[in-house]
C-alpha cells in the first residue's frame, strides 16, 4: 500500500480530488482534547478555517491507563485523537494478521479541517479525518 495522498492529488499539482481515490473516510474521536496540538500542526485559525493534509500514524498504546487496546492517531509524534473504541480490537486483529502486531500503521493520510475564527467571534474547533484504503476500512468495521 503506497501513500494514499498521492491518489488524492490532481496530477497537475492542483487541489485534492477525493472523488478520484478509492479511499474511505474514517473519523477519529477526542480531537476536542487536542486543540492546542492541532493548532500547532495546522494553525493559525483563519476566517474561513483550514484544510491541511498530513501523514498520521496509528500507534497501539498498550499501556494506556484507561484502555489497553487504545489506538491514538499521531501526527509528527503528537497525539491528535484516537480511533473509536469500537474499532480498536479490529485494528489489533488486522495488524496481527499482517504480522505487524504492536507496530504503527503509517500508510494513511489525514486532513485537519475547521479551525476558523471570524471577526464576529464565531470560532470553530479543528477536526481530523483519516483517509484509508477500502481494504483497511473494511477490516476496521469488523
Amino acid at each position: 500500500m503506497g501513500r494514499v495522498l498521492d491518489f488524492l492529488r490532481d496530477p497537475s499539482g492542483g487541489e485534492q480530488m477525493p472523488d478520484r481515490a478509492e479511499l474511505l473516510r474514517l473519523e477519529i474521536v477526542g480531537e476536542t482534547h487536542y486543540q492546542r496540538e492541532l493548532d500547532m500542526l495546522a494553525g493559525p485559525k483563519t476566517d474561513d478555517g483550514v484544510s491541511v493534509w498530513l501523514a498520521p500514524d496509528l500507534v497501539p498504546e498498550p499501556h494506556n491507563q484507561y484502555d489497553p487496546t487504545a489506538v491514538p492517531c499521531r501526527i509528527d509524534n503528537v497525539t491528535v485523537g484516537y480511533l473509536p473504541r469500537t474499532q480498536c480490537a479490529a485494528f489489533h486483529r488486522m495488524m496481527a494478521a499482517a504480522q505487524m502486531a504492536g507496530e504503527p500503521l503509517t500508510e494513511i493520510d489525514a486532513e485537519i479541517r475547521g479551525g476558523w475564527l471570524r471577526p464576529d467571534g464565531d470560532e470553530g474547533h479543528y477536526g481530523v479525518t483519516l483517509y484509508v484504503p477500502e481494504v483497511v476500512a473494511r477490516q476496521l468495521q469488523q
